[in-house]
């Protein structure tokens, strides 16, 4: 098949994955304006901070679009890109540092946030 024609189905199937099970994000790249992006967030429980009474931290996983903003991004700065969501559904919006990239491909960034 045509690579152009596996690119437009790639970009086509993530689009629509985001726009029917995503959520909406801030996207505060390093040195840039902020802009929202629809996103998958997989949120994890927190962990207890040792050594610390009552600290706990937390590692999110969010899948964006790996597109030409404003859909998505086409570069990610690991340890300078930041991300705002609510750490749980309904709860007020945190910032998140993009700590690890440990995927991505022509349609999908997978990032580590915490």
């Amino acid at each position: 098949m045509p690579e152009d024609f596996l690119d437009h189905l790639s970009h086509d199937a993530i689009s629509t994955f985001l726009a029917d099970f995503g959520e909406w994000i801030e996207f505060e790249p390093y040195k840039e304006e902020p802009h929202k992006l629809l996103a998958l967030i997989e949120r994890d429980a927190a962990t207890k901070i040792p050594g610390l009474t009552g600290a706990s931290s937390y590692k999110h996983e969010v899948m964006i679009a790996n597109a030409h903003p404003p859909a998505g991004r086409r570069a990610i700065q690991t340890g300078k890109d930041a991300v705002w969501f609510a750490n749980r559904v309904g709860g007020k919006k945190e910032r998140f540092i993009v700590m690890k990239v440990p995927e991505n491909d022509q349609g999908v960034w997978l990032l580590e946030v915490g």
